[in-house]
């Protein structure tokens, strides 16, 4: 763009410096003979054409747009600055830009849409549905004493979070849902920071969660019970389930067959749509000597009980299920609104969690709308996606990667609004689905598994709370996990957008008016109204002072309102031709009017082309018409520069007035004056502009 506005400005001074030549080839050929004399055409030839050359480089230097780069800088450096305060770490300098053109927002649900502070709010033990409501419910619940150290066993030992020791209590540290869970015994004043100690130096084998199996192990030899090996496992409802052979009861275990599942699987449903997030937990117990074999067959003991659990040969028993709430964030529900409503962008939730719980999460932060719950696709299991899309693939056509099955996947895109039970290649497949439609994509991630997801959006936005490898692979890190921060974002990005519109619009209007003003003068005096030195410094407000005045102008929440800026769609859009074409015509003909007829109404008498005859004022006439006194003639060089004065003015104070103007870019922004008061920048500009110009006349 800048070099085609370079070309432009070629071509005005081109056409300027025919216009002077042409202008003074006339005034040659229509001197007095008296004047031919007095000056030699070699010398006035010699002057005027190096006094246009120098006019015509400064014509140069004040339309060459060299004011661009540094209002694109300067509008990028200050709102990564401004994003820092909002509590958004930008990383790529190019993110914020990228961010106003986002179309796709693929969050998750943990931590963005919720707080990420959990707290057990049922479970569902020997077949009884107990509610957390007091400090002390898993001891006064009418759970058998043995069912009730299971719990605790199952918690304490397969955790990977800890305890430590602030000024006053011992806090749990580490995974939200295991915080979660030690919380919940310490409110039965178990003592965790001491049982939690028990399992050091015994665990003979752990198995850690991934997103892909959907459940944690651990095997360890029973600090109570000698010679005895106990593997607690935790994890997704569903798979538990389906790796349990019985069921802990008040008398011991009980049969756990497909009806005892299906109801089992029912109850979790049901905790899932209220909403909460289940875990389910189960155990077996065994001889020492019987792990020793099972190790012995496996080659190593983490081996040994990945396959154990893979081709279900321990029978375990199903302990119960724990469903924690998790609130939502205080504004998200608003913001997904503003976003969809206002900002025309698609938000997608891709979870981890069971698809009741996705659902009703979706449905209570605005995600998902209730008229949008029965739409085919609208909801979707990961398992249930990756059957219909397939993986991912290179197109050979253009060598970009898409899915599968882009049919497909086209016509789930249509309506999916949630993906539950979703893997970080689950993720992937679907970022990299949306970038082959052409869509500008935003993903959110915390975890290792979310890294290619990350790098391969277009704008990978990792939590604060994230692991080191997802924020080293983000271009922006939202400190504070906030969906809300994520629209922050985009409101930068499309401020950007705007700032670099507003400057471009004062900067083409001026370069339009400068051209017409220059050339109604060669019409009027044979020569430019405007100095090399005036013109210098209309330059100096039309590119440093207006770049630092309009690219700081921070994004007020109508920002938001409106479609995203396609990534390669014109930064001048037909609003701002319209504004830079209409605000021209008017100072085009503001500037005629005064060059044309200002003598005229300002009584000012003088020859265009002379410089030695006199003028007369106003005031020096009596009643019959005739000088009253020789002394009030004077040259009218100073009439002729007073008219240029009030050319020069008229045209400084035309482009202030502009510049508040430029504000304003929207088809339907009207108020210029609208908080203008928060951008101290722009009104040290307009104050020191104005109070320098009356300084200089």
């Amino acid at each position: 763009m800048g070099d085609r506005f370079t070309l432009y400005s070629l071509y005005a001074a081109i056409f300027i410096f025919v216009a002077l030549l042409i202008s003074l080839f006339i005034h040659l050929g229509t001197r007095s003979d008296e004047d031919a004399k007095e000056n030699p055409i070699g010398s006035v030839l010699f002057a005027k054409i190096t006094g246009i050359f120098v006019f015509i480089v400064v014509l140069l230097v004040v339309c060459i747009p060299e004011g661009l780069p540094m209002t694109i800088e300067v509008a990028l450096a200050f709102s990564v600055n401004r994003m820092y305060k909002d509590k958004i770490l930008v990383r790529n300098l190019a993110a914020p830009e990228y961010m106003g053109s986002v179309e796709e927002i693929c969050c998750g649900k943990t931590g963005t849409i919720t707080k990420n502070d959990m707290k057990v709010s049922q479970f569902n033990c020997e077949g009884r549905q107990v509610k957390n409501t007091r400090k002390d419910t898993l001891l006064h619940c009418e759970l058998s004493s043995n069912t009730v150290e299971l719990i605790k066993e199952s918690i304490l030992y397969n955790c990977e979070a800890r305890i430590e020791m602030d000024s006053t209590s011992y806090v749990p540290v580490g995974n939200g849902t295991e915080v979660a869970l030690l919380k919940f015994l310490q409110d039965a004043e178990v003592p965790v920071h001491l049982l939690i100690q028990r399992k050091l130096g015994r665990i003979r084998a752990t198995s850690p969660f991934s997103s892909e199996k959907k459940r944690s192990a651990v095997a360890l030899e029973c600090p109570d019970r000698p010679q005895r090996v106990a593997v607690y496992v935790k994890g997704a409802p569903e798979v538990i389930i389906e790796l349990c052979h019985s069921i802990a009861g008040a008398r011991g275990s009980g049969m756990f067959g497909k009806d005892e599942k299906d109801n089992m699987n029912y109850t979790v449903a049901s905790m899932g749509s209220n909403p909460l997030r289940v875990i389910a937990f189960a155990f077996t117990e065994m001889d020492l000597e019987d792990w020793l074999a099972l190790e012995g067959r496996g080659g190593s003991p983490e081996r040994a009980l990945e396959d154990a659990l893979s081709n279900g040969s321990l029978a375990l028993t199903f302990i119960g299920a724990f469903g924690l709430r998790d609130p939502l964030r205080p504004k998200v529900s608003s913001a997904i609104k503003y976003a969809r409503d206002s900002g025309k962008l698609w938000v997608r939730m891709v979870s981890g969690d069971h698809i009741e719980t996705a659902k009703a999460v979706a449905l209570k932060s605005g995600i998902l709308r209730a008229e949008e719950a029965g739409r085919l696709y609208s909801v979707m299991s990961a398992e249930d996606f990756r059957a219909s899309v397939g993986g991912i693939v290179e197109d050979d056509g253009n060598g970009m990667r898409t899915v599968q099955n882009i049919d497909a996947f086209k016509e789930i895109i249509a309506n999916l609004k949630v993906l539950a039970r979703a893997t970080a290649a689950d993720k992937l497949t679907l970022v990299t689905g949306l970038k082959s439609l052409g869509k500008c994509v935003s993903v959110t991630g915390d975890g290792i598994n979310d890294v290619v997801s990350l790098e391969r959006a277009d704008v990978g936005l990792a939590m604060g709370s994230g692991c080191s490898a997802a924020k080293e692979s983000s271009d922006i890190i939202l400190t504070d996990d906030d969906f809300e921060a994520t629209l922050r974002a985009v409101m930068w990005g499309r401020n950007i957008f705007h700032n670099v519109s507003r400057f471009l619009q004062f900067q083409l209007t001026v370069n339009i008016s400068v051209i017409f003003t220059i050339f109604f003068g060669i019409c009027a005096f044979a020569e430019s109204p405007l100095s090399p030195v005036q013109l210098l410094w209309i330059n100096l407000i039309m590119d440093t002072f207006a770049a630092l005045a309009l690219s700081t102008e921070p994004p007020l929440p109508s920002v938001i309102k409106g479609s995203p800026f396609r990534q390669r769609a014109s930064i001048l859009s037909a609003t701002v031709w319209r504004q830079i074409l209409g605000i021209s015509l008017w100072n085009s003909l503001v500037m005629g009017i005064l060059i044309f007829f200002g003598a005229m109404m300002f009584n000012l008498d003088y020859e265009s082309y002379s410089t030695n005859t006199t003028v007369m004022k106003p005031d020096d006439y009596n009643s019959t018409g005739t000088l009253s006194s020789d002394d009030k003639l004077y040259d009218q060089s100073q009439a002729k520069l007073l008219h240029y004065t009030y050319i020069f003015n008229t045209f400084v104070f035309l482009q202030i007035f502009n510049q508040i103007n430029c504000r304003k870019i929207g088809r339907k922004d009207f108020n210029v004056f609208e908080k203008m008061f928060h951008n101290y920048f722009f009104l040290a500009v307009i104050i020191g502009v104005v109070a320098t110009q009356v300084a200089l006349t």
